[in-house]
């Protein structure tokens, strides 16, 4: 059994090493999409405004601008390139160490450091299973990574803490005393406040989805849904800053990519023919859908992938049926919330599949369990699905660093 400073230098030891292998991947990728995308001069130009008066660069969503300017004032020799490829890595590198944590402590010693640590990193650059390849070649797939959008980027490393605490308040779980119960409620109110300040995206299907899932389990199962932490730990911080950010955004004279419409498929369509739609769809979801399948009984009673799940179709439901007339109709800001929710759902996976495989360890001999961490056809199947994302995601990099218009 590890000591606990033996526990506290092997974990020191992976996080060195995800940060270098993170960095080696991620510097020469962001730096040609800083290079090429105009997203990153656009937002280059709003941090460099903050606070923006009423002009065509303001938007309420300002978390990443604030680093940029922070990273622009304490370097002002640096180019604005250097300035924007450090605010962005800053999102980007702790996300694999913090993937590796929760991951980690749901696998509980059923699997190796190491595989949990690529397993982490694989996270971070898997995309959608991709058939067909073209300039546009991600248009019509739900991609949870994009390289050419800074503040995706940053709500990424957001999103995941933001779902795990909303849990909190959909099973209505135990406290120690008041003191924690308050604890976790400012921290569920600090992230949502920080995730939404990323990136409005993931909130906008999270409030809802925490709502109808805490309703219909208080009414399906008679318990479940601590409504008071909904609202104080989530849907007022969250609504509060969406208020301000709609304010400040389009009613401050300026109308920020045109209103919202109804209209079912309107953007995909526009990119990509009708019948490649729901190929493209499910391609994007062969992971989430086939670890359900594999342990269908399983995925029943897991409250977390249900929620994430629900999370996702609500945001999946924005993208299909909604969008924005005039000039913002190419931006595809409704993509931003089913990515988001993609990222989210493809983690909920992982981390359940993870928890199969401790749960299917536990039920082994001794013996067995001395041979080292075996798995099961089920679960190598599953991790099979995942490697094919993640195969993905690393072509999805390639293309990227050779094709500067393959963002879509």
């Amino acid at each position: 059994m590890k000591t606990e400073s033996g526990e506290v230098l092997s974990n020191s030891v992976m996080y060195v090493l995800l940060l270098a292998l993170s960095m080696m991947f991620l510097t020469p990728v962001m730096r040609h999409a800083i290079q090429v995308s105009i997203d990153y001069e656009n937002h280059y130009l709003r941090a460099m405004e903050l606070p923006a008066q009423t002009t065509n660069r303001a938007v309420g969503h300002v978390l990443y601008h604030a680093v940029v300017k922070v990273v622009r004032a304490l370097l002002p020799a640096a180019s604005n390139l250097d300035v924007q490829l450090i605010s962005v890595l800053s999102f980007m590198l702790p996300l694999p160490a913090m993937i590796h944590l929760l991951l980690k402590r749901s696998a509980g010693g059923a699997l190796p450091d190491l595989f949990i640590g690529a397993l982490a990193l694989g996270l971070t650059f898997a995309s959608p299973v991709t058939v067909w390849a073209n300039n546009k070649f991600m248009m019509g797939y739900i991609n949870p990574i994009v390289y050419h959008n800074p503040t995706l980027i940053a709500l990424r490393l957001f999103v995941i803490p933001l779902s795990l605490l909303a849990l909190l308040a959909v099973k209505e779980r135990d406290y120690r005393d008041r003191n924690q119960r308050v604890f976790w409620l400012l921290a569920a109110a600090s992230v949502i406040m920080l995730t939404t300040l990323s990136k409005p995206s993931y909130t906008i299907a999270l409030l809802p989805a925490v709502v109808l899932f805490a309703i219909w389990r208080r009414l399906r199962m008679g318990k479940g849904g601590d409504f008071v932490f909904i609202l104080l730990g989530l849907c007022i911080p969250g609504g509060i800053v969406l208020a301000l950010e709609y304010l400040y955004t389009f009613a401050s004279g300026f109308q920020h990519g045109g209103p919202i419409a109804f209209g079912p498929l309107r953007f995909m369509t526009a990119w990509i023919p009708l019948w490649r739609v729901p190929i493209q769809f499910a391609l994007s979801l062969v992971f989430p859908v086939g670890v359900c399948l594999l342990y269908v009984d399983a995925a029943r009673k897991c409250q977390y992938l249900k929620l994430c799940w629900i999370v996702f179709a609500v945001g999946a439901l924005y993208l299909l049926t909604l969008y924005q007339e005039g000039p913002g109709f190419r931006s595809g800001n409704f993509l931003w919330t089913a990515y988001s929710a993609m990222f989210v759902l493809m983690f909920a996976s992982l981390k359940f599949l993870i928890e199969q495989h401790k749960r299917e360890r536990e039920t082994q001999d001794l013996e067995t369990r001395r041979a080292g961490p075996r798995l099961s056809h089920r679960v190598s199947v599953g991790f099979a699905l995942f490697a094919l994302h993640v195969l993905s995601g690393f072509a999805y990099w390639y293309r990227f660093l050779i094709y500067p218009w393959s963002a879509g």
